[in-house]
C-alpha cells in the first residue's frame, strides 16, 4: 500500500514542479559529463574521476533515460579500444567535428554508489536481477514478474543508476533490483556513460562528455 501512495504522491505533484524535475532530469541527456554523478533529477560533475578512472561497481548495457539520444561531435574525438579512459587509442579512428556519432552499444558504469541508510519504511515494486554486477540490455527487458519489496528503519542500500521516469538500479543485501524507488532519488552515485561505434568497419568506444559532444533527444 505505502508503494501505490509513493507513486500517487509523485503523480500528484504541481505540473509546475514536474516540470521543473523533468528539466533537471534530462539534463544529462543534453548536457552529458565525462564523468558525471546521477540522480532522479540531475548529473552533476566528478572530475577528480576523470583522469584514473575506478574499476566500475555496476555496469548496465543501458543509456540513461528512456530513449536513445542524438549525438554530435563538438571537437575531433579519438576513439578508445575499450570503454576504459586508460585503455588504448584505435589507430586512425578519429571522429571529426560535427559528425554525427552512431551508437552500437552503450555501457553505462556506476564508479562509486552512494550508501543510503533509511530512516522510514518503504514498500516498492520492484524487479530482482539477483548477485550481480552487469545487467545486459536482453536481461533488463526479459519478462520478469516484479515483487513487493519490504524495506525497514535502518536497512541500507546502494542506489547505483538513475535508469528512466524514476525507475533506479540499486542494491540491497547484495541483490539488484530496478523499479521505482522513492528512497533512491536525491542519492548521487558516480558514474560514467561509454558509447561504442563504428566508422568504415572499425569500432571503438567514447566516454560520453559535454565539451565533447552536443547531446539531443530525438
Amino acid at each position: 500500500m505505502q508503494n501505490h501512495i509513493d507513486r500517487l504522491d509523485h503523480l500528484q505533484r504541481p505540473l509546475g514542479l514536474l516540470e521543473k524535475q523533468w528539466q533537471r532530469k534530462y539534463r544529462f541527456a543534453k548536457q552529458a559529463v565525462f564523468v558525471f554523478a546521477s540522480t532522479s533529477c540531475l548529473s552533476l560533475p566528478f572530475p577528480s574521476a576523470a583522469k584514473a578512472q575506478i574499476d566500475p561497481y555496476f555496469v548496465s548495457e543501458l543509456a540513461p533515460g528512456e530513449t536513445q539520444p542524438f549525438i554530435t561531435a563538438i571537437t575531433d574525438l579519438q576513439v578508445k579500444q575499450k570503454p576504459d579512459p586508460s585503455s588504448q587509442d584505435v589507430t586512425g579512428f578519429v571522429i571529426k567535428k560535427g559528425s554525427t556519432i552512431h551508437i552500437k552499444h552503450s555501457v553505462y558504469q556506476t564508479l562509486i554508489p552512494n550508501k543510503r541508510t533509511l530512516i522510514k519504511p518503504y514498500k516498492l515494486e520492484v524487479i530482482n536481477h539477483g548477485r550481480t554486477k552487469y545487467i545486459s540490455k536482453k536481461l533488463y527487458y526479459s519478462q520478469q514478474k516484479p515483487i513487493l519489496l519490504r524495506l525497514e528503519t535502518g536497512d541500507v542500500i546502494n542506489v547505483l543508476q538513475y535508469r528512466a521516469e524514476g525507475d533506479f538500479f540499486f542494491e540491497h543485501n547484495s541483490n539488484v533490483y530496478s523499479g521505482f524507488c522513492s528512497p533512491c532519488h536525491e542519492s548521487p552515485s558516480v558514474t560514467a556513460w561509454w558509447v561504442k561505434t563504428t566508422l568504415n568497419n572499425t569500432t571503438g568506444w567514447l566516454l560520453v562528455d559535454n565539451r565533447t559532444v552536443q547531446i539531443e533527444n530525438k
